[in-house]
């Protein structure tokens, strides 16, 4: 009876880790081609930018050198507060695999360093870092699984506008089975730092109406949220394939071990079987005996 009781859960759980992987494949197969879009997208947004700062760089250095700060130039037409965040970005529930871990064993490693201020999205990051009994504070937002525009992510975007630089620690899909924990500078402060060792490369030239200073407010907000919400998109998608990667492993094991409880329901019967031919056996001669 309870060979029997423990295979019908498990084939309960087979039931239910199944449906995980059948939502999980729907829900990628309706996001990952408008991802990989967008993602082509901010390339070309952000390479476009690198050569508006190449073209006048004259012009930039100098906007530059206004704001320039004790710890390096500081590239904002806006109000900032001089500091850095780094974000981590988890989903809401569990079952995601090995990503959620390993984006967080990177964030924890980069933030154990530094002195950043702390912000972090999704329920289950909150709970790993609590569980890590670290004294540091955090902010915390819950933003929707999928992405979408919400009040919340509207403050959330607000609030990292504020930030000289802002770092956000997410998984990013390469393939089914290849889900990559990433470190991502959204506010362009690093590409700026590093332009000066790049190799010089064929620069197309822009005019600018009204002008430079304007539109690089412009392209700062824009850039910034647009960067921050694909990052969201991005690590959504990198949980859906860790996700089927880990219920495909688990349907794996369910299955391993519902063979082994049938077998040895299968040996238990034999045994009950035998056990009762004996006794048969041994009834019929001690019949015969008395006889």
């Amino acid at each position: 009876k309870q060979l029997t009781a423990e295979i019908d859960l498990t084939k309960s759980l087979k039931f239910l880790v199944q449906a995980y992987e059948e939502i999980a494949v729907m829900r990628m197969q309706q996001v990952r081609g408008k991802v990989f879009k967008t993602r082509t997208y901010v390339e070309g947004l952000s390479e476009v930018f690198r050569d508006v700062r190449d073209s006048y760089r004259q012009q930039v250095e100098a906007l530059l050198t206004k704001n320039k700060q004790s710890h390096g130039y500081r590239f904002s037409t806006g109000k900032k507060n001089g500091k850095t965040v780094s974000v981590l970005i988890t989903p809401n529930m569990r079952l995601s695999g090995t990503i959620v871990h390993t984006v967080f064993s990177k964030f924890m490693a980069h933030t154990t360093k530094v002195s950043d201020d702390i912000v972090i999205v999704g329920k289950v990051g909150k709970e790993m870092f609590e569980e890590w009994h670290t004294n540091k504070n955090y902010e915390y937002y819950e933003v929707s699984d999928s992405g979408q525009v919400t009040d919340t992510l509207g403050q959330l975007i607000n609030r990292l506008m504020e930030y000289e630089t802002v770092n956000v620690f997410h998984g990013k899909y390469l393939s089914l089975v290849n889900q990559q924990a990433v470190q991502s500078n959204v506010t362009g402060n690093e590409t700026l730092l590093n332009e000066k060792e790049q190799t010089e490369v064929e620069k197309r030239f822009f005019m600018f109406e009204p002008t430079l200073e304007e539109i690089l407010r412009f392209f700062e907000v824009q850039i910034v949220a647009t960067l921050f919400q694909q990052t969201m998109h991005e690590s959504g998608l990198s949980h859906l394939g860790s996700r089927i990667n880990a219920m495909e492993e688990a349907s794996v094991t369910i299955d391993k071990q519902l063979s082994k409880l049938k077998a040895d329901k299968l040996k238990l019967q034999k045994a009950l079987n035998n056990k009762k031919q004996l006794q048969l056996y041994a009834g019929v001669s001690l019949w015969n005996c008395v006889r």
